[in-house]
């Protein structure tokens, strides 16, 4: 059984307070049935033969209830209550459902840029170390013997994000480049 139908049948049997699947005619069951193929039909790309066989019933079965669903909601009310409560909470999991993907995927992207600026703070780190344990390679590591020592964190975040500012202009530009 489709793990999708399966969970669309056990939401409206539960709403409706009965199975779907019992072999009978009753209002109550049909109008179950109906709003379970609505709900399917909608949110599967199934065929009506796959949506209908989970609850003991045809296409033809299932077709006939869809052409029905209007006036049958329009004659029991508190049936058709139950069938617009389900719809409307189907349509908000689905809705919930993608913005969960939406903030997966952000938080994916973020995920990626902490560990691209933990290399870069890396390599940072091992240039300082460097430029501390040779002092004539590079006239920074005397301005850097002349920061106070409570400064010198607030400096090299500073530095941090000049650098990560001028490695994003440099990448802007080749982006642009390449595009004309």
């Amino acid at each position: 059984m489709s793990k999708i139908l399966e969970s669309i049948i056990t939401s409206v049997s539960v709403n409706y307070g009965l199975d779907i699947t019992e072999p009978t005619r009753k209002t109550e069951h049909v109008a179950g049935r109906t709003t379970y193929y609505m709900i399917a039909r909608e949110k599967t790309d199934l065929s009506l033969e796959k949506i209908g066989n989970q609850v003991g019933k045809d296409h033809a079965s299932v077709i006939n209830a869809l052409k029905k669903a209007k006036g049958l909601f329009l004659s029991y009310p508190t049936l058709g209550k139950i069938h617009s409560t389900l719809i409307n909470r189907f349509n908000a999991f689905e809705s919930i459902s993608i913005e969960a993907q939406l903030i997966d995927e952000t938080i994916q992207q973020q995920h990626a840029k902490i560990l691209s600026l933990q290399d870069e703070i890396m390599n940072l780190n091992d240039t300082i170390d460097k430029l501390k344990k040779n002092p004539k390679e590079n006239d920074l590591t005397a301005l850097i013997k002349e920061i106070p020592p409570r400064s010198r964190e607030v400096v090299k975040t500073r530095l941090k994000a000049i650098i990560t500012i001028e490695k994003l202009k440099d990448e802007r530009q080749r982006t642009t480049e390449k595009t004309n």
